[in-house]
């Protein structure tokens, strides 16, 4: 059996090569080279410059294609068995399809494993490098500018820090203006302070000035110093500006629990960032669905030609991502939990395939 296996790997191997290589070359033309030359053209980025960001994003398309890359994989390494009768003379020698199959559904496992590795470990360390890469070469040259941020990052704001500077390396900000608002959204205080040491996900305030609104009026009191809660960390400084879907689940964790600590509402500002982390962890798994669903779709009538098996997977991709897509939009609307919309696409793959895979094998 051991030998069977082999054999079936080396046919899935370099159709897997050849998935990644046609899926990738269409997610680069769509996305990721347009972007590239919009730098190019538009902002006057050098080459070189614009060589690197499209390096350090690749690996986020990678991940892309893996999934899509299993499913046509699985699907013409079975429909070459088919075809060339291998299967129907494996049937004869009483190896269920099933067993011929395994191979092909263990890599499907642990490709969602890996692209689960690529999202977590190299795709957000590509994309946060590519963040610097362009901050860096727009703001060469040029003055500090203040740095301006609010929590939550959308939406009404409940707080709202400006630094006149900040030193990564000794952790001080200077020239610190917080203001702070009730839920309503109306003002409510703010303080002024010369500068602020920044421990953890607190500001410590010195030389402060806080005027705070009560319903006498305005008052002002001076205060040598007072500990405030950011909610943010110093080496979120990137993050403030980073788009949520480029991030790490580390990092959107430690982003909710922060606006959890902050009393945010559930609703939007706790929801949304569930709703990316049940998302991010149950993407990847489609890997899985899709190598049953197309190891059941191969053993049916036919053409074993990369063309059909290509536009095939096409189909079955969109249609997947079309339900995952339209249930996010739901989940993040709190029409159902952020856990069932995230899954369910994933169930509906996994249920189809064991269905297919268990009337093949009858």
């Amino acid at each position: 059996m051991r030998r069977l296996d082999r054999y079936i790997t080396s046919e899935f191997a370099p159709l897997l090569v050849l998935g990644i290589g046609a899926f990738l070359v269409i997610l680069i033309g769509v996305d990721l080279l347009p972007k590239a030359l919009r730098m190019v053209v538009r902002e006057g980025f050098p080459l070189a410059v614009a060589a690197r960001v499209f390096i350090y994003r690749l690996p986020t398309m990678i991940a892309l294609t893996l999934p899509m890359a299993v499913m046509f994989a699985s699907l013409m390494t079975v429909a070459g068995l088919s075809a060339h009768g291998e299967l129907l003379a494996l049937r004869a020698g009483g190896i269920p399809f099933l067993r011929v199959s395994a191979a092909v559904i263990v890599a499907g496992f642990v490709l969602s494993l890996v692209t689960l590795g690529f999202n977590e470990r190299i795709g957000p360390v590509g994309s946060r490098k590519a963040f610097r890469l362009v901050r860096e070469y727009r703001e060469q040259g040029k003055p500090v500018e203040n740095i301006t941020f609010q929590v939550p990052e959308r939406g009404t704001p409940r707080q709202l820090f400006r630094m006149g500077s900040f030193s990564a390396k000794t952790r001080r900000a200077e020239d610190i203006l917080v203001i702070q608002f009730r839920d309503d959204g109306s003002f409510w205080q703010l303080f002024e302070a010369d500068y602020a040491d920044w421990h953890g996900e607190e500001w410590a305030l010195h030389n402060v000035v806080k005027l705070e609104m009560t319903p006498l009026g305005q008052r002002e009191t001076r205060l040598e110093t007072i500990t405030i809660f950011v909610g943010k960390a110093p080496d979120q400084i990137d993050e403030m500006r980073q788009d949520a879907d480029e991030m790490s689940i580390a990092q959107l964790q430690r982003l909710l629990r922060q606006r959890q600590a902050l009393g945010l509402p559930y609703k939007p500002h706790q929801l949304k960032l569930l709703q990316i982390i049940q998302s991010r962890l149950a993407l990847p798994w489609c890997a899985l669905g899709f190598a049953m669903l197309g190891v059941a779709l191969g053993r049916r009538p036919l053409r074993a030609s990369a063309g059909v098996g290509f536009g095939v997977s096409l189909v079955v991709v969109f249609l997947y991502y079309l339900v995952f897509n339209a249930l996010t939009l739901m989940g993040e609307r709190g029409v159902l939990s952020p856990f069932v919309t995230a899954w369910m696409p994933n169930a509906i793959l996994f249920v189809s395939g064991l269905y297919l895979l268990y009337n093949s094998n009858s």
